[in-house]
């Protein structure tokens, strides 16, 4: 389970990377003249659905095998995403711009559901059997 929300956590960083890029690119087409709340909000808004099905196309990179495997990668993928936003708020004086903004809700939205989505349309089973150790026998040794 540890390695898991490792692996998670490490492809969260990754995606923080890709999911800033593509905010980069979606901010080009803005002129930037406009209200800073209102930019932000447009921002997010249109990156919500990208970051859906960039989320979406992580869990299958990632080859999530249950249900509950892109339950805990969604969680993971989204508490990063919303530490992140929460530092980069802190840092430059943004967070009440951040997150007073609807578009930041529908982006975080979307983020979640790409690996459940992916669980879904996937039709992956709601969680892997547990594979316990056999029970040693009395007198046999067990390596």
């Amino acid at each position: 389970m540890v390695k898991k929300i490792l692996a998670d956590t490490i492809l969260g960083l990754v995606l923080l990377v890709v999911m800033s890029v593509v905010q980069l690119l979606i901010s080009n087409l803005f002129d930037g003249t406009g209200n800073p709340d209102t930019m932000v909000n447009l921002l997010f808004l249109a990156s919500a659905l990208p970051a859906g099905i960039v989320t979406f196309i992580a869990a299958h990179v990632a080859r999530k095998s249950s249900q509950k495997d892109a339950l805990i990668a969604a969680s993971v993928l989204t508490g990063i995403h919303l530490i992140f936003n929460l530092l980069v708020g802190f840092g430059n004086e943004t967070a009440g711009i951040i997150f007073g903004s609807i578009g930041f809700y529908v982006y975080t939205l979307l983020y979640f559901c790409g690996p459940v989505i992916y669980a879904l349309v996937r039709k992956l089973p709601k969680s892997l059997p547990n594979r316990k150790r056999p029970a040693v026998i009395e007198g046999e040794k067990n390596d």
